[in-house]
């Protein structure tokens, strides 16, 4: 994977800041059109995603997702998010910009993910750019790294599927250690 060193991001030097937080202080006016998207897109992240992957609702709250820069996308400020799953070694970095989610994985035991069609094996993934993350967050493709890899997903089903496959990873780890 060739890494950009442009970075795309709009710097903060409050950051990282926890999820909520930050929603609080950057919620878009209500008036611009993306502003329902941006919702939408916390939400899916937060409620679905979030949830999904840390069912443990005290856990959720002691462990919130954090901002740890952003990107601007048709005039309105975006999160990059990172959940740290430190029990399980796992770190997701993920962005959105209404087109398309970046992630980067990093992962003390390798993720399963061959089995699917979230991404083709054979394709180096190219960042054409870093979407705001931090270069050391900028990974190679999962071809080459089971464990730390960015790829790059076209639909908020592929990226729950790949949450899913996360968490089941998780579990299949946790009953090993057992």
């Amino acid at each position: 994977m060739k890494k950009n060193s442009n970075y795309n991001g709009v710097k903060d030097k409050n950051l990282p800041m926890d999820i909520n937080t930050w929603v609080e202080i950057n919620k878009p006016k209500e008036d611009l059109i993306f502003a329902k998207s941006f919702f939408n897109h916390i939400n899916f992240v937060c409620d679905t995603l979030y949830t999904m992957i840390i069912p443990n609702s005290e856990e959720r709250k002691n462990n919130q997702p954090m901002v740890i820069s952003t990107i601007k996308s048709n005039s309105i400020k975006l999160p990059v998010i990172q959940i740290k799953l430190e029990n399980c070694g796992i770190e997701i970095v993920l962005s959105y910009d209404f087109y398309n989610w970046k992630v980067s994985i990093k992962s003390k035991n390798p993720i399963s993910i061959e089995s699917t069609t979230l991404l083709n094996q054979e394709e180096e993934l190219i960042l054409n750019y870093p979407n705001g993350f931090p270069k050391d967050k900028i990974y190679n493709s999962y071809k080459n790294n089971h464990s730390k890899f960015t790829i790059e997903i076209y639909s908020h089903y592929d990226l729950y599927i790949l949450f899913y496959i996360i968490k089941m990873n998780i579990n299949i780890n946790m009953k090993i250690k057992e």
